[in-house]
């Protein structure tokens, strides 16, 4: 009987897509003009949704296994950096929740938010993905699957919550 078991994506493709996203979210928001408060707020919303559901997989599961490396790739004092920009994008997101969308300082506080994840993703895929492709390839299959699964799980709950179900 062929084996049926679902193959989980490679862990860093999934959260390159993440970057992508959410990259993509931020282009969206600059097209906006100064009097489209509703639709900034809306993209706030979906930047806030895709950022905490990144943090919590790379947080849970991504950087515990690449911060196991230790030795000479300082793995886990480069997971501690990542972790301190996750402090700073939360400080961000959570000064963005009490500045009115129509603002100066909203898109202010925007602008600084898509410099801070942007200077976090470059140095994200450069020295933290480096160090996943170290791991052996049992352990960074095993992080895959446990990433996919748990990305679905958070999006899930996110979807039942939005729809009053949760």
């Amino acid at each position: 009987m062929p084996d049926t078991k679902i193959r989980a994506p490679r862990a860093t493709d999934i959260l390159k897509k993440d970057h992508e996203r959410v990259k993509s979210l931020f282009s969206e928001y600059e097209e906006f003009g100064d009097d489209s408060a509703l639709t900034k707020q809306g993209i706030y919303e979906a930047v806030l949704h895709e950022l905490s559901v990144h943090a919590r997989i790379e947080e849970e599961i991504f950087y515990p296994a690449v911060a196991e490396l230790g030795g000479t790739e300082d793995a886990a004092g480069t997971v501690e950096e990542a972790l301190e920009e996750h402090r700073i994008v939360r400080a961000l997101l959570s000064e963005l929740s009490l500045v009115p969308p129509g603002s100066l300082d909203f898109d202010a506080s925007m602008q600084a938010l898509e410099e801070s994840v942007g200077r976090h993703v470059e140095e994200e895929e450069k020295e933290i993905f480096t160090l996943f492709d170290k791991l052996d390839p049992e352990k960074r299959a095993e992080v895959s699957e446990a990433l996919w699964r748990r990305k679905a799980e958070l999006s899930q709950g996110t979807a039942e919550e939005e729809q009053g179900t949760a």
